[in-house]
């Protein structure tokens, strides 16, 4: 056997190529791999001027507990009993960061890769999800990233937090991950038999996440769920239906069992069963509209579900009555004239509907306002009307026409002249090639005023004066002058009204205007001079 001598003599100088973390907490307690060769005999490891708890792992590997130290680097020297080798360590690394994660939302079922992003990430040995770790750790060599699988978690928002040899990161604005619930979006071929049994296609997101189908009451398993590894649609077989008519279908996802169980439900989507029988329809209302369409319509009829509906050989969209005894729409634009209506549905023979649906050129007249709302039953007033689909319009007042009638090329503007007629209100009629309305408040025709006698006759040139108008037709008096002055005025009723004189001077005649017309009464009023002050003579000498 050889001697202990002839060992040493066999022995190499030990070396290090590197140590893994190169850096740590100033509190120790982390542990450090230092790699090299001829690291079998180490007897040592001095951190600094502390020795270091250690552990030979290989020839080119031991493992040792960092002791406390302080800010800065120290060397770690290795000892064997053929030399020694020493490499750096840094006492306080920088502090570690997360700024931000890609994708920052994912399914509560896990599963989603992210990418973290930061900085001073360098030997990270884990990163969690509101404490639950990921999987699948990977760090850049860069420090600035890693990726990490997500574990599954109940919905809501959670800080990715990672473990680096400086510590934990704080928690950020830039460190949230949002688990989220499946969504159903829609079923691609909505309806089907009573009977059941048709394959239908399901959109939506994270659907790899549904623990199973509520189909109505009746529940289809996972196992029954053919998802696409995308998680956005999937395909099912539709149960056998109890009634025709909608049915909603919703998804579940079960999250944890304990410490009590916890689900996410979507929000429901429609399916409608539709009778063996087969669909009868009896008419569509209105039977007429706009060429330019956006007529709302109803069908009535029987069976109507899942019941396809063309207007001119164009497909509407309808939504049908839970009852399936009608439906509504809105109809498409056409051409004018006369279309074909027809009602559809797999395995059933098509229904026309008898008369179809009519386009005319424009909607039926709307007007809106009349101004003005009253004038002299001579007639002979300026009118204007507004409103809408007024092309080609006549107008009535009382069943009189109105003269000169202009539309505007707008079809929203009506101008005339209103015709003459007799005291009161009367209705006033527009009419189209598409049809007749009536304006909400009437045309009043409104005698012209007389004016009888004015009491008193006489007052100071100062005016102020407050005199008293008698006559007819004075309740729509617009306004009183003086000559050519304007006065205040007060109706009382209709054969009556007070007025305050303006300032004036000599004869002049009263004047009362209203909707009926003008009537002047003349030299009606004496403005008077105030009196003149006569002085004595003697005074004046």
């Amino acid at each position: 056997m050889p001697s202990r001598s002839d060992e040493v003599g066999t022995l190499q100088t030990p070396t290090i190529s590197s140590i893994s973390p190169s850096c740590g907490p100033v509190a120790g307690g982390n542990t450090v791999t230092l790699t090299g060769t001829d690291l079998t005999a180490t007897t040592s490891v001095v951190v600094g001027s502390t020795s270091a708890s250690f552990t030979v792992v290989s020839a080119t590997q031991v493992v040792l507990v960092m002791p406390p130290g302080t800010p800065g680097c120290v060397c770690v020297v290795v000892t064997t009993p053929s030399g020694t080798a020493s490499v750096c360590y840094t006492y306080g690394c920088p502090t570690p960061a997360v700024t931000s994660l890609c994708p920052s939302e994912g399914p509560i079922c896990g599963g989603t890769k992210v990418t973290v992003i930061g900085s001073n990430l360098t030997g990270a040995t884990a990163a969690t999800f509101g404490g639950k770790p990921g999987t699948g750790l990977v760090v850049d060599p860069s420090g600035c990233s890693l990726t990490v699988t997500a574990p599954s978690r109940s919905p809501g928002t959670y800080d990715v937090r990672v473990t680096t040899p400086s510590g934990l990161t704080p928690i950020s604005p830039g460190d949230k991950f949002t688990y989220r619930c499946p969504v159903l979006y829609e079923i691609c071929e909505p309806c089907g038999p009573l009977a059941g049994g048709d394959t239908v296609c399901v959109t939506g997101v994270y659907l790899n996440c549904l623990t199973y189908v509520v189909f109505n009451n009746t529940v289809i398993p996972k196992s029954g769920l053919n998802v696409h590894s995308s998680g956005t649609y999937m395909t099912l077989t539709v149960p056998q239906g109890t009634a025709p008519g909608p049915v909603t279908v919703r998804g579940i996802s079960l999250v944890s069992l304990f410490p009590q169980p916890i689900f996410c439900q979507t929000a429901p989507v429609t399916y409608t069963y539709h009778p063996a029988a087969c669909p009868s329809a009896i008419g569509i209302f209105p039977p007429a509209g706009t060429f330019a369409g956006g007529t709302s319509f109803v069908i009535v009829g029987s069976n109507l579900y899942c019941a396809t509906v063309r207007i001119g050989g164009v497909k509407v969209p309808v939504s049908v009555h839970a009852s399936g005894t009608y439906l509504t729409g809105v109809t498409p634009p056409h051409a004018m004239g006369a279309v074909t209506v027809t009602v559809d549905r797999p395995c059933c023979p098509t229904v026309t509907i008898p008369g179809g649906f009519t386009y005319f050129r424009f909607g039926p007249p709307m007007p809106v306002d009349l101004v003005p709302s009253s004038g002299p039953v001579t007639g002979g007033s300026p009118f204007f009307i507004a409103g809408t689909d007024l092309f080609d319009a006549t107008v009535t007042f009382g069943g009189v026409p109105a003269i000169d009638v202009t539309v505007d090329e707008s079809g929203t503007l009506i101008t005339g002249t209103v015709p003459a007629g007799s005291p009161g209100p009367v209705t006033v009629t527009v009419t189209t090639p598409e049809g007749s309305a009536n304006l909400a408040e009437p045309y009043t025709y409104v005698d012209a005023p007389t004016l009888a006698s004015i009491s008193p006759t006489a007052g100071p040139e100062a005016g102020g004066t407050t005199v008293t108008i008698t006559g007819t037709s004075l309740a729509g008096t617009t306004e009183v002058t003086f000559g050519d002055e304007p006065a205040a005025f007060t109706v009382v009723n209709n054969n009556q009204l007070t007025a305050v004189t303006p300032p004036g001077t000599g004869v002049v005649s009263v004047t009362v205007t209203t909707d009926g017309g003008i009537f002047a009464l003349e030299d009606a009023y004496t403005y008077v001079p105030p009196p003149e002050i006569l002085v004595p003579e003697e005074q004046i000498a």
